[in-house]
């Protein structure tokens, strides 16, 4: 539960760091350029804890012992997913 907790402190980090730089002016060209940084930087780590996810839920590297942590790989999974959409949602905000 360690992971999950990190992940939705993560997730809370990035969405206050969204609105911080949101207030900023609009044609402001580091924030665009903080943005575009930080939601590149952001995706290798996520699609790594996306794919071993996966790859453990499939059963990869053996078996789950457990239906807890197949719960606790699912929240992990929905939480990179969570993430994943956030930047998504960010990303024009560098662009424009």
């Amino acid at each position: 539960t360690r992971t999950i907790d990190v992940i939705h402190q993560n997730t809370e980090i990035l969405t206050d760091l969204t609105a911080l730089l949101s207030q900023q002016i609009a044609g402001d060209v580091s924030v665009k350029s903080a943005i575009g940084h930080m939601t590149h930087e952001w995706r290798t780590p996520i699609s790594v804890i996306r794919g071993y996810t996966d790859l453990l839920l499939l059963g990869s590297f053996g078996p789950l012992t457990s239906g807890a942590q197949t719960e606790i790989l699912k929240q992990i999974k929905e939480d990179a997913a969570e993430l994943v959409n956030w930047l998504n949602r960010a990303q024009p905000m560098a662009s424009n």
